[in-house]
């Protein structure tokens, strides 16, 4: 509980390390720094929000660098805080709207079998 209601950044690694073990490998297994992504064949489409306070948008940013120049998009939004989408701005709403035109550009890429 001290790890949820932490707010306190310096504190995150002492308090992830008095996790019990099972738990602390399951955080391990999200880790994707570990991972090579280079080699992925499906095309990551990302949507984040800058004011993120739960994962910082740089983590975004971070995966879709790892993963190979022509298999992610990423699209950062202002108003999106985890999954609170609050009343876009006009820039936002943009954004938006062109992550949805790269989803239905991907479903209708699947759907031909390219």
């Amino acid at each position: 509980m001290a790890l949820l209601t932490n707010s306190d950044p310096d504190a995150v690694p002492g308090l992830i390390d008095g996790l019990p073990p099972g738990i602390r490998h399951e955080l391990a297994g999200l880790d994707l720094d570990r991972l090579e992504l280079t080699g992925l064949t499906a095309h990551l489409i990302l949507i984040h929000g800058r004011d993120d306070a739960i994962i910082p948008y740089t983590e975004s940013v971070a995966l879709a660098a790892a993963a190979a120049p022509d298999r992610a998009s990423l699209f950062l939004v202002d108003g999106l805080a985890h999954v609170d989408l609050r009343p876009a701005s006009l820039s936002d709403t943009a954004t938006l709207w062109r992550a949805v035109y790269r989803l239905l550009e991907e479903l209708d890429r699947i759907s031909d079998g390219r």
